[in-house]
């Protein structure tokens, strides 16, 4: 057990002693609370032990929209708790919000987290429907009814999320990002749907991994960061891309639970739309704002990699634009090979199983998933980036120094759009296939893993 004070940010344990009215007795460290958070078990003292839960984010607590979100987070998880309570969403009640450190303190809700240890079918299937059950539920909640902090108007939802598409875009621009991801974005821009037939609250990222369950039912819904107001067809837009981590039932199958608890009809078209605005919005958010540190780097640049290829293939299916293998060089081991060897050995047999943390042991292993890529970085390196860079060179009519020369000159090209539509998804789709290459040791299944089918 760690001394709370070094656990925690300065300052982060008087200020919630002084919110709850109780003394923190414990702090247990754990691997997070979700994908950009730092997680901890806390045990407060108070006529009594109550355990809780604290997840909290340093790295980002200047950020104006993280701030944004964060209210929303609180606000919603406040009233589901409260007011709300017999809306029939579960959730954990609220102890003590500290913005400065984007930290929330809940009561401890008992559960696992993680879908694919649950291998009882039945229980399984009864666990899915519940969650469908209850994001119906948390869908036909009455915007007009009620007032959420940081929400803003529900009128102006659907063209607020167009905006955010654009906004996007012109940061990522600003910062000279990525030009695949700003083709996506453009793309994204000219190819908008008609706005919903109803506004809902969303949760934002919902599906396994972001709920708990026990006995068969979820006992709560996690990690609201990305709540907001919108289309119904988000939510279940997210279910597809967190089932890509953690397996569900058949989408068809939960979509059908949706509708007969009261939710709106699947709509396909919208749902394979909104697929790759949420997942550009993970993969853009980072590039348009700068990359705070994260938790875990390796386990980031394994989802960065999972995304960015399944994100061109959601574009070439909305296009509707046929996909080619991608051939890869064969080239020998880097002269590093045997240095790599031993550090993933090292980590392995002697690093991982002697971390005395959970903490510790993910950013071990996250290391080790760094020292794979940079093991096949040293070999295919030099190579991908020489077919990259004839590849924008041939597309756009012109030799390139370097790729760094020729991404921005692409760049360019995609912002004055003079690239043709079907020619750029085949080159992002082959530049996917090499980045993937580098990644697949670390990656494990996820280099392999597609989106499940919509339909039967």
């Amino acid at each position: 057990m760690q001394d709370l004070r070094d656990a925690l940010p300065d300052g982060l344990a008087s200020r919630l002693e002084a919110e709850t009215g109780a003394r923190i007795a414990a702090v247990r460290m754990r691997a997070g609370g979700g994908a950009s958070r730092d997680g901890a078990e806390l045990d407060l003292e108070s006529q009594g032990i109550l355990r809780a839960y604290l997840s909290f984010d340093t790295r980002r607590g200047g950020d104006p929209q993280r701030l944004v979100n964060f209210r929303r987070e609180v606000a919603i998880l406040r009233a589901l708790s409260g007011p709300l309570a017999d809306a029939g969403v579960a959730v954990p009640r609220v102890l003590a919000a500290d913005p400065a450190c984007l930290a929330l303190l809940t009561g401890y809700v008992p559960g696992e987290a993680n879908f694919n240890r649950l291998h009882d079918q039945a229980e399984r299937r009864a666990t899915a429907l519940d969650f469908m059950r209850q994001l119906a539920a948390l869908h036909a909640l009455d915007v007009g009814a009620f007032e959420l902090d940081g929400y803003g108007d529900p009128a102006r939802a659907w063209t607020d999320s167009l905006q955010r598409i654009r906004a996007l875009k012109a940061a990522v621009a600003e910062r000279q990002g990525d030009p695949q991801i700003l083709f996506a974005l453009d793309w994204l821009e000219r190819h908008a749907p008609p706005p919903p037939e109803r506004i809902v609250v969303l949760h934002g990222d919902c599906g396994p991994g972001n709920f708990l369950y026990q006995g068969g039912r979820v006992t709560a819904h996690l990690d609201w960061e990305l709540t907001r107001y919108g289309d119904p067809m988000e939510d279940l837009a997210m279910l597809c891309i967190r089932n890509l981590l953690q397996s569900f039932i058949p989408l068809p199958e939960a979509f059908a639970a949706y509708e007969a608890a009261g939710g709106a009809p699947a709509d396909l078209a919208r749902i394979r739309h909104h697929r790759l605005s949420n997942q550009l919005g993970f993969v853009a958010s980072a590039q348009a704002a700068g990359s705070p540190e994260p938790p875990v780097l390796g386990m980031s640049l394994v989802y960065h990699a999972m995304h960015m290829r399944i994100m061109v293939e959601s574009l070439a299916e909305l296009a509707g634009v046929a996909l080619a293998a991608t051939p890869l060089p064969e080239l020998p081991p880097g002269p590093n090979a045997a240095s790599f060897e031993i550090a993933l050995k090292d980590l392995r047999d002697v690093i991982v199983p002697g971390a005395r943390d959970q903490q510790a042991s993910e950013k071990a292993k996250g290391l080790a998933r760094l020292v794979k890529f940079w093991r096949e970085r040293e070999r295919f390196g030099a190579a991908f980036d020489a077919l990259e860079t004839d590849e924008i060179g041939r597309m756009l009519g012109r030799r390139f120094a370097d790729l760094a020369d020729a991404r921005a000159g692409l760049r360019r090209a995609v912002l004055d759009r003079s690239v043709d539509d079907e020619a750029m998804i085949h080159l992002c789709h082959r530049r996917a296939a090499r980045e993937t290459a580098l990644m697949a040791d670390a990656m494990g299944a996820l280099s392999r893993t597609h989106f499940a089918p919509l339909a039967p």
